[in-house]
């Protein structure tokens, strides 16, 4: 539920499970309950999202410094500069992915 909001809505998503019942994103918790009457609410952990957002973007921004924020979680990153240094494309990507 988000904070100010008297009804409370799904912000980030919703389980398999819960989608199976037809529960989604973005819906009001009244109505996912309504759905699914043993539905469970859990918090998110923002402070920890945000710092481990933190971290993962400063790995990127060691690659490049033209990267794009696209969510919390995401980013588009140039790492054309950076790519001719390797035998194949994919060896960056799993460095980078080893990193994260």
């Amino acid at each position: 539920m988000l904070p100010g909001q008297p009804e409370g809505v799904l912000s980030s998503t919703a389980s398999y499970e819960a989608r199976a019942f037809g529960i989604h994103s973005a819906m009001p918790v009244s109505e996912a309950q309504k759905l699914c009457r043993d539905l469970i609410i859990v918090s998110g952990h923002y402070a920890y999202y945000e710092e481990l957002s933190s971290q993962f973007m400063n790995i990127v921004s060691e690659y490049t410094d033209q990267i794009e924020v696209a969510s919390i979680d995401e980013c588009y990153a140039d790492v054309t500069d950076k790519i001719i240094h390797y035998a194949k494309p994919l060896d960056l990507a799993w460095e980078i992915q080893k990193r994260i």
